[in-house]
């Protein structure tokens, strides 16, 4: 039987969430979890995939941080919603602008992504004011997208011979 091998795509993955989680650990009012989330969804077979996963995805958390902030700056400024039934009807139906734009800027693989981060923003605030929950959020996530293309990127695999190493071999 075949023992199970850890590959480069795992590795990479490992690096870039531990970079991730320190390099969030050191903001202030930073939640890590967020950053290692989006390292770990964005870490693909290469580095052209993670660029493409990495940009729909913070696509995703702008939409999902904007459409968040204005929904807990209506409640902190305008009118907070004490029934809880009629609020979770609210965060549901404010899932609408957060999925048309997502397909509006031609970024369907956004949705899911886009949806998660604002439904993370509404449900999970922890009572900071809302553009700087938002906003927290945002960075985090985006930590963790950098980190997933960049490890993607610059870590390649030592015993993989490159297009430019097979010239040089064959002469």
């Amino acid at each position: 039987m075949k023992k199970p091998f850890i590959g480069l795509r795992t590795i990479k993955t490992i690096v870039a969430v531990f970079l991730s989680l320190v390099i969030s650990s050191l903001r202030e009012k930073s939640v890590p979890f967020y950053s290692a989330i989006a390292a770990v969804l964005c870490m693909q077979k290469d580095s052209e995939n993670s660029f493409r996963v990495g940009l729909n995805r913070f696509v995703a958390t702008i939409v999902g941080a904007i459409v968040g902030c204005l929904f807990l700056m209506f409640e902190y400024y305008v009118y907070v919603v004490e029934n809880q039934i009629i609020r979770n009807l609210l965060i549901a139906i404010f899932l609408i602008p957060v999925i048309y734009s997502c397909v509006y800027s031609k970024r369907p693989g956004s949705v899911g992504t886009g949806c998660v981060v604002y439904l993370s923003i509404v449900i999970n605030r922890a009572g900071q004011l809302p553009i700087t929950f938002a906003m927290n959020r945002f960075l985090d996530t985006t930590i963790g997208i950098v980190m997933a293309i960049l490890v993607n990127t610059y870590f390649k695999n030592p015993f993989k011979k490159s297009e430019n190493n097979k010239k040089i071999v064959e002469g």
